[in-house]
């Protein structure tokens, strides 16, 4: 996985440090996908120089967590409504 990602970044001009590249493919939990979407977040919201900057996750990842923990907390078809709103 880190090669993989370690030639993207390459070939795209992305400087990312070993240890962040560590670091995204632990977020990623191995997951090549994953990462590549998360280096593609990091890179469009920081630009190519990742190095001191931290993972950025999807914005639709929070958008699901959230309406997932709504869910949790009022599993009734008001609360359900209440989140298509």
């Amino acid at each position: 996985l880190l090669d993989c990602v370690e030639n993207v970044c390459t070939r795209e001009r992305v400087q990312a440090s070993h240890e962040w590249l560590r670091k995204l493919a632990e977020k990623s939990n191995g997951n090549l996908r994953r990462a590549l979407c998360l280096l593609e977040c990091s890179v469009s919201q920081n630009g190519h120089n990742l190095d001191k900057q931290p993972i950025v996750e999807p914005e639709w990842e929070g958008y699901i967590r959230d309406i997932a923990k709504l869910i949790v907390q009022t599993p009734t078809q008001n609360g359900l409504l209440d989140i298509r709103n």
